[in-house]
């Protein structure tokens, strides 16, 4: 995958209160990803079934937003490049023949960035 982030121009005014004002020209960032995923799911009766899912990934070649600081100069910042993993989990059991109630949990641990875990639920109906 391909990602972008766009940065309008912003400047800013420089007075006692803000000795660095900064100037940023409008720009377009962008890093790619890699990743590759695998799900499994399996009916473990006639109303419950289950999925559980995994996947491994890695962004690299962000490109740099730079900015311009009064007193210091040009800087730029960009994206690190990250490796990641994700994981998660879902059941769902089939209250009628057109309603079913799941529940999940995912989960993203990579380096830089920590773990970050979503719970929730749904319910969806047939018409």
């Amino acid at each position: 995958a391909r990602n972008w982030l766009r940065v309008d121009a912003y400047s800013e005014v420089g007075s006692g209160m803000n000795l660095f004002p900064a100037s940023l020209i409008g720009e377009t960032s962008s890093a790619d990803l890699l990743k590759v995923a695998a799900a499994w799911t399996t009916q473990v009766t006639d109303r419950v079934d289950f999925t559980l899912s995994g996947a491994v990934g890695r962004t690299f070649g962000a490109s740099p937003v730079t900015a311009d600081i009064d007193w210091i100069g040009p800087v730029a910042g960009r994206a690190a490049d990250l490796t990641f993993v994700e994981y998660g989990g879902r059941v769902g059991w089939a209250l009628t023949r057109a309603t079913m109630l799941d529940a999940f949990v995912l989960g993203t641990t990579g380096d830089k960035i920590g773990t970050h875990t979503q719970l929730g639920g749904s319910l969806k109906v047939k018409f």
